[in-house]
């Protein structure tokens, strides 16, 4: 059972995913790419994911995270993460994705340049 909470909301034509909870295997992985999927489904084609309310990820969120980013390249849309905390950041960092992700620091920085 998951305990992940996904919040949605527009900013101008950005639509900002702002998970809250841990993302690992059986908490959450399966929501985050659902609701990426559903959202270009519905027709977005620049997302943010926030993550500063996100206190845990593991292998199974990285992976579920690298499927979002190749679902959104796949649809010709653009995918930024933003707010991570120093947890989160190293995981990333020691999976060289730091190269693939547009990370930002701040959902506002994220914001910024489209």
């Amino acid at each position: 059972m998951s305990s992940l909470i996904i919040h949605q909301r527009q900013a101008g034509d950005v639509l900002v995913l702002s998970p809250e909870g841990r993302i690992a295997f059986g908490y959450g992985d399966q929501e985050l790419g659902e609701a990426v999927r559903g959202a270009l489904a519905g027709g977005a084609r620049k997302l943010i994911i926030n993550f500063e309310k996100v206190a845990y990820i593991d292998s199974s969120g990285i992976g579920e995270l690298v499927s979002c980013y190749a679902a959104v390249k796949n649809r010709q849309g653009d995918l930024r993460i933003c707010g991570m905390n120093s947890k989160v950041t190293n995981l990333i960092k020691m999976t060289s994705l730091f190269a693939v992700f547009d990370v930002k620091e701040t959902e506002e920085e994220a914001l910024q340049g489209w």
